[in-house]
């Protein structure tokens, strides 16, 4: 979904001509416009029915959840039993016990 409508904003932004400023980098005269271009991209694309919805639009199918749609931080349906990992045990350093030795100064 993330992938979708990333370039179909993307696709939108194409479509408009380079702004006059600037050389023509930029396709918006200021931060305004831009933001009301893509406010309304974005609400025209929440609006749109699509396939992988089955044929909803996402804004409908926010509005129409029944049910939470997550399981985070509850115990109950997934029932995860964590898998205990065998490592091998360590084995003793052959300098263990020989610290550094640190002189008290009393």
């Amino acid at each position: 979904m993330v992938e979708r409508f990333n370039r179909r904003l993307a696709e939108a932004i194409r479509t408009v001509p380079p702004n006059g400023d600037n050389a023509g980098r930029n396709r918006f005269a200021n931060h305004q416009d831009r933001n009301a271009f893509i406010k309304n991209t974005v609400d025209a694309y929440n609006r749109t029915r699509l396939q992988c919805l089955g044929y909803n639009a996402p804004l409908q199918r926010l509005n129409n959840l029944t049910e939470d749609n997550t399981f985070a931080g509850m115990s109950g349906p997934l029932n995860f039993t964590p898998i205990p990992i065998k490592r091998p045990m360590p084995q003793p350093s052959p300098f263990q016990g020989e610290g550094i030795k640190l002189r008290s100064y009393g």
